[in-house]
């Protein structure tokens, strides 16, 4: 189950930089917040939507002893962003696979692909970002 829910952009911002991995929230919805269900996270400010989304996982709510009555609280697992406006860090911070590394390194005609790819090709023997990430590994 996909829920849509405001987020204020303190809140947002925690969570985009992975120092929140939780929410707090009524306990209101139809069906209730299960784990195996999504959010929307949806930045909220002066009355209005500004375009920023998240999307993430949740596995485990918590209700009961643990929060005030009508309140659960959720753990939550980043998925995807939306809307924003990253710096190459925060965008490399997100990536989720070699290939999205070597696709943010390759923007802008910067050329880190030993081949000049940017991205993988049919006669190139490593996985797409392969070279990028020994080279990382190099580094540190």
């Amino acid at each position: 189950m996909l829920h849509d829910c405001k987020i204020l952009p303190e809140h947002f911002n925690n969570v985009l930089e992975g120092l929140k991995s939780f929410e707090i929230r009524n306990d209101d919805r139809n069906p209730p917040y299960r784990p195996g269900d999504e959010l929307m996270l949806r930045e909220w400010s002066d009355g209005a939507y500004t375009g920023r989304w998240l999307r993430a996982d949740v596995p485990l709510v918590l209700r009961g002893e643990y929060c005030r009555p009508g309140y659960c609280t959720m753990s939550i697992h980043l998925k995807s962003a939306g809307g924003l406006r990253l710096t190459r860090f925060q965008a490399l911070k997100m990536a989720a696979t070699p290939e999205d590394i070597a696709i943010i390194l390759n923007a802008n005609e910067r050329r880190f692909c030993p081949h000049a790819y940017d991205r993988k090709q049919d006669d190139c023997d490593k996985a797409c970002g392969a070279c990028i990430v020994g080279w990382l590994d190099e580094l540190v």
